[in-house]
């Protein structure tokens, strides 16, 4: 129970007669005790009524949540007695829910219905499931909040993110549907003959054909497009590690699944290695909406883990995989330098039969700390930290392309486009 300010302020009044009674005239004596009795005898009928105030909850959420993207979650309160109090309600929300608990306060009307709405964030997939609801009614005097405790549950999933609806858009309009193109040599298909033009490679050309007409003659042919793809997700120790408001793992589970549906789309194949210090799960070489869903279904598996992570034991995985020249996207942290060296190693056993390329969060509060003036003894040290910090970041960039490893390197918020313009660009050039 909490007292409102009219229960104050009548207590106030009545100490106030008390005072009347004990110092002035007999006949103000015992004054006091009426408005105490009546208070008393108020106090009990709303702690009665406001506990059977007849009270149905309903919670609304959407059939399934995206990750790291906010949603509405909506209860519904019908109050079927003839008299609306006020109502205060906070959700006890789990763990992967970003957001704290937030008080909303409605009006119920007599016998009708009121909505009370939060916008929330998930921040781990799997199932989320919220259930109790802390509430207090307002008395129907006014003289006190009554605690409630309702149990609502219900239950939905939290699932990686998916391409917008834009983005199937402009892939399509720039041809990321198509699986074949022209392309002079061999491949699929001979579509025709045409004449020699400055930068055809010389083994390209059609000698017999050269011969018969007197003019230098290359093959047109159809080049198959599909590409090999291979998405290495580290879920090590340093994958637990907050950018905004979710973990690392969990920016990379949903660029590892944008990734992977584009791919997809585009008619290539996907395959998904998880990894720590060992494999975790491995999925091979998926094509289309079946594939979809098991390269989704193994994401939505994966959780932090608490060793530190081992590139080298993803690398075996991934040359048992493939058999053509793919691309291998590693999502990791360049935090640790044992695990930076790892990597580079790593990437060396795949190049020059394959291209991988390297993401990673770049973490913007290290790099604020790097020029952060002193405020107190530690400032200096916290500053030289972060700069050793972000010279390690710089030195393992460096290795990486100096073997021709691309690499990308983005804010948490950032990272996603980054990645997806970096395949779209390796797609369209056709290098792998």
């Amino acid at each position: 129970m909490n007292l409102t300010a009219r229960s104050y302020t009548l207590a106030v009044f009545i100490v106030a007669l008390g005072v009347i009674g004990e110092w002035g005239p007999a006949i103000y004596a015992g004054l006091w005790k009426l408005p105490a009795a009546a208070v008393i005898i108020l106090l009990w009928l709303e702690r009665h009524t406001a506990r059977r105030q007849p009270l149905s909850l309903r919670r609304e959420l959407p059939g399934q949540i995206f990750l790291g993207r906010a949603f509405q979650s909506r209860l519904v309160i019908h109050n079927a007695d003839a008299w609306g109090p006020q109502m205060e309600l906070l959700d006890v929300l789990p763990a992967a829910i970003a957001e704290d608990p937030e008080l909303r306060r409605t009006r119920l009307a007599a016998g009708g219905e009121a909505t009370v709405s939060w916008s929330l964030t998930p921040v781990e997939p799997g199932v989320l499931r919220l259930d109790a609801v802390r509430a207090r009614v307002r008395g129907r005097f006014g003289f006190a909040w009554w605690p409630r405790d309702f149990s609502v549950p219900a239950e939905t999933r939290i699932i990686p993110d998916r391409l917008h609806e834009h983005e199937f858009y402009l892939a399509s309009q720039q041809g990321g549907g198509e699986t074949n193109r022209l392309a002079t040599g061999s491949g699929q298909e001979l579509l025709g003959l045409r004449d020699y033009q400055p930068g055809d490679p010389l083994h390209r050309i059609d000698w017999k054909a050269t011969a018969r007409s007197g003019r230098t003659t290359v093959r047109l042919m159809t080049e198959d497009q599909h590409l090999e793809v291979v998405i290495a997700v580290d879920a090590g120790r340093t994958s637990a590690m907050q950018a905004g408001l979710m973990t690392r793992l969990g920016h990379y589970t949903n660029v590892a699944a944008r990734l992977a549906e584009k791919a997809l789309f585009n008619g290539d194949t996907v395959s998904l290695v998880n990894f720590s210090d060992r494999v975790i799960h491995v999925a091979r070489q998926q094509r289309g909406h079946l594939g979809l869903r098991t390269l989704r279904a193994r994401l939505e598996e994966l959780r932090p883990q608490r060793q530190e992570s081992n590139p080298l034991t993803a690398v075996m995985e991934v040359r048992q995989l493939i058999h053509h020249r793919s691309l291998v996207v590693f999502l990791t942290d360049l935090d640790d330098a044992d695990g930076s060296g790892q990597l580079v190693q790593a990437v060396r056993m795949l190049r020059p039969r394959h291209l991988p390329l390297v993401a990673s969060i770049l973490d913007d509060e290290t790099l604020g700390m790097q020029a952060m003036p002193a405020r107190n003894w530690l400032d200096p040290y916290r500053s030289l930290a972060a700069l050793e910090t972000v010279q390690e970041w710089q030195h393992t960039r460096l290795q990486l392309e100096h073997l021709g490893v691309p690499v990308v390197m983005a804010s948490a918020e950032r990272l996603d486009a980054a990645i997806l313009g970096s395949y779209d660009q390796l797609r369209a050039r056709h290098r792998i």
